[in-house]
């Protein structure tokens, strides 16, 4: 499968701005990380748009939108999906 498969699982640091992605786990060792993106209801089957990576990682998810840095980015992983027409 290539990078632009959209079954291929990545991280949200591995999106291009303007991507769409579905959640399909949160990995990391630290409790504290995972704690924090369950209390941005970053949750498996969560759908998202990546809008930027620099400095900061920010994407959408519905109306809302949030920052986080390269290591949390690292942590959520994603499924490419295609743009809604």
């Amino acid at each position: 499968m290539s990078a632009h498969d959209p079954r291929s699982v990545m991280t949200l640091a591995d999106l291009d701005p303007g991507d769409h992605a579905c959640i399909s786990r949160l990995y990391s060792e630290k409790k504290d990380a995972l704690k924090k993106l369950i209390a941005m209801g970053l949750l498996p089957k969560t759908r998202l748009r990546l809008l930027r990576r620099k400095p900061t990682y920010v994407f959408s998810v519905g109306n809302a939108r949030f920052a986080v840095d390269a290591d949390l980015a690292r942590t959520i992983f994603v499924e490419r999906e295609h743009a809604a027409v």
